[in-house]
């Protein structure tokens, strides 16, 4: 198998930093350029935790639509806390699953 890492840089720092408006922690970039505007803080992490939880509940546990025997790569695309990909790698042993990581792409499994 290829590098997955290969031809990929560091992320730069003004993507990292945070701003605090009313309380909570957003992405400076995202804000100073429109194109994110909901929290990046524990607050919205939990937030999205439940929301996975409701969607589980409504999909009857469905991960993947539509279903799949045997899926071999996943990639979650990074809106949450990766419960999502966390999940379809314990469903699909043999499945390798990435999810964005710190500027990367990880392999979860």
């Amino acid at each position: 198998m290829s590098d997955p890492q290969a031809g990929t840089t560091e992320l730069d720092d003004q993507y990292q930093r945070t701003l605090t408006i009313h309380g909570r922690e957003y992405q400076e970039y995202a804000i100073n350029h429109a194109t994110h505007f909901m929290p990046v803080d524990e607050e919205e992490a939990d937030r999205l935790e439940a929301q996975h939880h409701v969607l589980n509940l409504v999909f009857d546990n469905r991960l993947i639509f539509p279903p799949l025997d045997a899926p071999k790569n996943v990639l979650d695309l990074g809106y949450g806390a990766a419960s999502w990909a966390a999940e379809v790698a314990e469903s699909y042993p043999d499945c390798e699953v990435w999810v964005p990581y710190d500027g990367k792409t990880a392999l979860i499994r």
